[in-house]
């Protein structure tokens, strides 16, 4: 991040209590988290209410902006840290490789919630979540171990060996592969036909769009996904090729639909401008752009964001843990923390990790407690 972004950041407590359950006199409740998902029709969240139960991983990440504003009941003087640029919503599933500018970089991949925030609210969320991913308090002990370790001394970050590494050219022949048959999209399942003004539109935008116009379009359809953080918002997406002869090179973009970012819901003292909002986070997060993706277009009254679905590798995550999937969770640690670290300066290492060990078991109970009421 520039030094102009960073100067006015606002400092909380270099030491304060853990989060406790009495912290919080308001309800977590779904009349609470509809007010915070005002960007879907009642239609639309209850078929994202009804997905994000099952489970009560699936039920957390699926609110973040839910998370923010209920932790606006925390009086600062309980908040450790600072404010600083934070993911928005960081949970294990939020983390892979991307291809940026022809560079292969495993970071986190989704930019949808970022904005200010206190530091500690957002990495408090990753911990929340990984405990309920698990449910193995020595996996998220010795991951928060390798977090505070790396905030402390970014020398101590680990990486994933260059053979996890994706080969793009095969990510992107899976991609078609499976959600393709010939020049069409696969339809069935979550991708239906788009048709009458909704597909006008999109193909307007399309032709329209300087760097869309690049492409030739040779279907396109609507894509429905209720779960998750952008559940219910609405998706096209697009099976497009540029260049001729050898060089022709095909993908599928899709254009996502987005909602103001859950970080805006909680505590914060300024905001990314929208105009610049996707390049100071592409420049913070990834240090430079994906090649002919990531922007946004202006489609049926909404925003949109493209993004081609084949420079994106998630790295999947054994669910009953095992040395993979912890070292996965430890570089997932590392980039997290070598972001935060600025963040966390005036903070001893005890205090950290003290507070975020304690603060991440409220919260996961919060909202397991939650989510059974709700089942």
């Amino acid at each position: 991040m520039s030094d102009d972004l960073e100067s006015d950041l606002t400092s909380f407590r270099s030491s304060a209590d853990p989060l406790e359950d009495r912290d919080f006199a308001d309800d977590l409740d779904r009349r609470f988290i509809r007010a915070a998902s005002a960007n879907l029709d009642e239609a639309a969240f209850s078929k994202k209410w009804d997905a994000s139960l099952e489970s009560s991983v699936l039920f957390m990440r699926a609110y973040p902006a839910a998370y923010h504003a209920d932790l606006l009941q925390i009086p600062t003087k309980r908040i450790l840290g600072a404010e600083g640029l934070c993911f928005g919503d960081a949970h294990p599933d939020n983390f892979g490789f991307l291809n940026v500018g022809g560079a292969t970089v495993f970071s986190f991949n989704d930019l949808d919630d970022a904005g200010y925030c206190p530091i500690a609210f957002d990495a408090a969320r990753y911990f929340a979540v990984l405990r309920l991913y698990f449910d193995d308090k020595d996996l998220s002990a010795e991951v928060l171990e390798q977090y505070v370790d790396t905030v402390k001394d970014p020398l101590r970050a680990v990486w994933l060996t260059s053979s996890a590494a994706p080969d793009w050219a095969a990510v992107r022949a899976s991609v078609l592969a499976d959600w393709t048959r010939g020049d069409s999209l696969a339809l069935g399942g979550e991708l239906s036909a788009l048709e009458g003004p909704e597909r006008e539109a999109v193909l307007r935008v399309a032709g329209a769009d300087p760097t869309l116009s690049t492409y030739r379009v040779l279907d396109l359809a609507a894509f429905a996904r209720n779960a998750g953080g952008s559940g219910g918002l609405r998706r096209y997406w697009l099976l497009v090729e540029k260049g001729s002869g050898a060089a022709t090179r095909r993908t599928i973009l899709e254009l996502k639909e987005t909602a103001t970012p859950g970080a805006a819901f909680g505590r914060h003292s300024k905001q990314l401008p929208i105009a610049s909002r996707l390049t100071t986070l592409k420049s913070t997060f990834w240090g430079g752009s994906p090649n002919d993706d990531y922007f946004h277009v202006s489609l049926l009254g909404g925003r949109f964001l493209v993004r081609d679905r084949a420079t994106k590798k998630s790295v999947k995550l054994d669910p009953k843990g095992g040395k993979a999937t912890i070292d996965v969770l430890r570089a997932q640690a590392s980039v997290m923390a070598r972001h935060q670290s600025k963040y966390w300066r005036s903070v001893k290492k005890d205090d950290l990790r003290a507070w975020l060990h304690a603060s991440s078991k409220t919260l996961a109970h919060r909202w397991r407690d939650t989510y059974e009421a709700a089942r």
